[in-house]
């Protein structure tokens, strides 16, 4: 996934574009874990907590 690093370079478009997709691939993968069973179900903590993160350096970036 994403690195720190990475993260702190974003704007907050970048941080708000990023989020979003995040949040539709998590969508995705609630929807794929209840219709046919999860392949892969590490990924839903993943993309939680890189979404935690993108959200907590945008809150960051807007407080400057």
């Amino acid at each position: 996934m994403l690195e720190q690093q990475d993260i702190k370079k974003m704007d907050v478009k970048a941080l708000d574009s990023k989020v979003a997709d995040l949040q539709k691939q998590l969508f995705d993968i609630n929807i794929q874990r209840f219709t046919s069973g999860s392949t892969k179900p590490h990924l839903k903590k993943e993309l939680r907590t890189t979404v935690a993160r993108l959200l907590t350096e945008r809150t960051a970036k807007l407080k400057k």
